[in-house]
């Protein structure tokens, strides 16, 4: 089976054209199907008509309009920002500093009397 961007699928009423996660067992589709994630933040969006093709062709295939994860995209965010403020406290707490605000260039010597 292979699924372009160009398959075209019956529309149904029930499966609206907006942009849909696609979901089997407890895996979410990457980007273009390379694989599965369990973080939806890692999951790839997919048209309705290729979700539904998806659907037609692939046993055990759920898929999800992207309102309908709304709630858990929600959550991710949330989570991502107070997993920065945790880290920017902690930065700020050993450092004596403000946490950056770029990412800062690898440099061995910061690595110097760290734990091994």
């Amino acid at each position: 089976m292979t699924l372009t961007s160009e398959t075209r699928a019956p529309v149904r009423a029930d499966v609206p054209a907006d942009p849909h996660f696609i979901r089997r067992g407890g895996g979410w589709f990457r980007p273009a199907a390379a694989g599965y994630t369990l973080d939806i933040t890692e999951a790839g969006l997919f048209s309705g008509e290729v979700a539904r093709d998806y659907k037609r062709e692939v046993e055990g295939i759920t898929i999800h309009p992207v309102a309908s994860v709304r709630t858990d995209l929600a959550n991710a965010i949330v989570r991502c920002r107070q997993a920065l403020a945790r880290a920017e406290d902690a930065y700020e707490a050993a450092c004596g500093e403000p946490a950056p605000t770029r990412l800062l260039p690898a440099n061995e010597s910061q690595n110097e009397g760290a734990a091994v």
